[in-house]
């Protein structure tokens, strides 16, 4: 789950919790954001956990569910404010909604993101020579990916 406050932040939760062991929510992620804190804000968050989405007025802006870090920006997505932002089941599109339009946009902070996380991966698994080629491999689809979109 996460959530946005009127005081610049944005949280990710953990909410795998049994509350009957009197277990609360915790916060796995806190950032802040490059908006205007009095403007309306939308939130969302990728199926994978690792990428929060941030919309505001004609603004969308990407950041890391892991480091925290603002990993991408577009602008003047609508030409009026965006009213609906969501990732689509499989993480590899972000929808937005506005001026009775709908605007999808390939996911590439995310590409990006899974690329870090698989080679950090691959760092971990360096001596399981199978692990090490399957992690390859996933990098070199998500890069190919990638570049094809940038193209």
């Amino acid at each position: 789950m996460a959530t946005i406050s009127k005081d610049g932040t944005w949280k990710v939760y953990a909410t795998n919790v049994d509350y009957s062991k009197g277990q609360d929510a915790s916060i796995l992620k806190s950032g802040s954001f490059d908006g205007d804190s009095s403007q309306k804000s939308i939130i969302a968050i990728s199926h994978d956990g690792q990428l929060v989405c941030i919309a505001q007025d004609k603004t969308i802006r990407f950041y890391s569910a892991i480091t925290g870090e603002l990993e991408g920006e577009i602008t003047d997505v609508h030409t009026e404010p965006i009213t609906c932002v969501t990732f689509d089941s499989t993480g590899k599109y972000v929808l937005t909604a506005g001026d009775k339009h709908v605007r999808i946009f390939h996911n590439v902070p995310g590409l990006k993101n899974n690329i870090e996380a698989l080679k950090e991966t691959l760092q971990r698994n360096m001596s399981n020579t199978s692990a090490k080629d399957r992690i390859e491999l996933q990098i070199k689809e998500v890069q190919d990916t990638l570049d094809k979109i940038l193209a």
